[in-house]
Order: structure tokens, then sequence, then C-alpha cells
């Protein structure tokens, strides 16, 4: 499951993570989630 980089919005896989620092230097990461759709019965 890939991250992107919170700074530089560059995107990388958790192999391509050294030391879990960005090629930027920033360590704060979002993690890529798929586009899951919920459906919610009304009442």
């Amino acid at each position: 499951m890939p991250y992107i980089c919170a700074r530089c919005g560059r995107e990388v896989t958790p192999e391509e993570l050294e030391k879990f620092q960005c090629l930027c230097g920033y360590r704060v990461f979002i993690k890529v989630r798929p586009a899951v759709v919920k459906e919610v019965l009304a009442r």
C-alpha cells in the first residue's frame, strides 16, 4: 500500500522508504486508501 509525502506529494512504497523519511527530508506520510463507497440504509 503506497504512501504520499505530506510536503512534496511524492508517492512511495514501504519498500522504498529508508528510515521512514522521504527524499525531501520530511517524515509525515499519508496512507493512500482505495475509494470505498459505503451504503447506509435509511430507516
